[in-house]
């Protein structure tokens, strides 16, 4: 047990890494399986399993797993595990929206690791603490805690988290306005996810570039780079990106004039979101519910509402190799 749950609590980084959060998950609770007794390894293991858990949108799950790690860490008065186990509860409070509650839990983790010189956890939570202000709406400070985070994790040489700082440092340039530096960031963070072959950094921040280029009347540009950032978001699992992907996809079908294909991957987004429990900021929830609203006007009231019931009753994976298949047509519809 001890072995297998010290190797399995060392490999989260590259199963997320790889894009395999479904395997580790399975490695993670065989390695727990074997034996339940609440020790250091298998508080670790458990910390681990709730990551994946979280990067999959399976809060509920992912929750439990973060207080049974640290109900062991208490028991053991373990301080570091204590404070990276509420740093990993603020992270799911605020993928909920519970704002203040995350911004509690992560005030408490960072005192710790401030406190123990823990330069790259601080920088970790930094960056956290810098969401919850970005999802609050405090755009400012969110831009001084991703840069504080992105000064500590340049000089450690993290260059994989240095891309999250960037990445994040063009979401709030973009909540801004300023999408020409927006897209400048996001770039830069890419060409680090590429050369790391970070697959989920990738896919991250290529819808966040799809975004810009929509913005910018380049549909079928970002159509190109939503289609990658799906295709490697499904590989994934990862539920939470693959409704992101689509509402953006959705979006592209509908300017394109394609409202069929647009339903199909609304109406599936939406049912995503609403299984996982994911909340959404201000601004992402006024643009998905003002493209809804359009799409409902283009279809017609009473036959929207009964294509989008029959949408939402259609398996994830029907929709996904629908919006594979419709790839080209997309594009070209988009371009033209």
């Amino acid at each position: 047990a001890t072995a297998a749950q010290q190797i399995a609590s060392a490999l989260p980084r590259f199963w997320e890494i790889s894009g395999n959060f479904t395997e580790g998950r399975a490695w993670l609770d065989a390695a727990l399986a074997i034996d339940p007794a609440p020790t250091e390894d298998r508080a670790r293991a458990l910390i681990s399993l709730a990551t994946l858990a979280r990067r999959q949108g399976d809060f509920d799950r992912a929750v439990e797993a973060y207080e049974a790690g640290l109900e062991i860490f208490r028991t053991l008065d373990d301080s570091s595990g204590i404070a990276t186990a509420l740093n990993n509860l603020g992270v799911v409070a605020q993928d909920r929206g519970d704002y203040g509650r995350a911004r509690e839990l992560l005030t408490e983790a960072l005192t710790y690791f401030e406190s123990e010189d823990d330069q790259l956890r601080s920088a970790a939570c930094l960056n956290n603490l810098g969401l919850v202000a970005r999802r609050s709406g405090d755009l400012p400070e969110a831009q001084r805690l991703y840069e504080r985070s992105l000064a500590l994790w340049t000089e450690l040489e993290e260059p994989l988290r240095q891309a999250l700082s960037l990445n994040n440092l063009g979401v709030v340039a973009y909540a801004m306005g300023d999408g020409q530096t927006a897209e400048a960031r996001y770039r830069e963070a890419l060409s680090a996810y590429r050369a790391q072959e970070d697959r989920s950094g990738t896919a991250m921040t290529l819808n966040n570039i799809a975004e810009v280029l929509f913005d910018r009347q380049d549909v079928s540009g970002a159509v190109v780079d939503w289609q990658e950032s799906l295709a490697l978001r499904s590989v994934q699992g990862d539920r939470v990106g693959i409704a992101e992907c689509l509402v953006g996809l959705g979006r592209a079908a509908l300017r394109a004039g394609l409202n069929d294909l647009a339903l199909a991957m609304l109406a599936t987004a939406m049912r995503l979101r609403t299984e996982t429990g994911v909340s959404l900021p201000q601004n992402e929830r006024e643009v998905q519910d003002k493209v809804v609203a359009e799409l409902r006007r283009a279809v017609g009231g009473a036959d929207f509402e009964r294509s989008w019931t029959a949408a939402q009753a259609r398996s994830v994976e029907s929709v996904l190799e629908q919006a594979a298949k419709a790839s080209e047509s997309l594009i070209d519809a988009a371009a033209a």
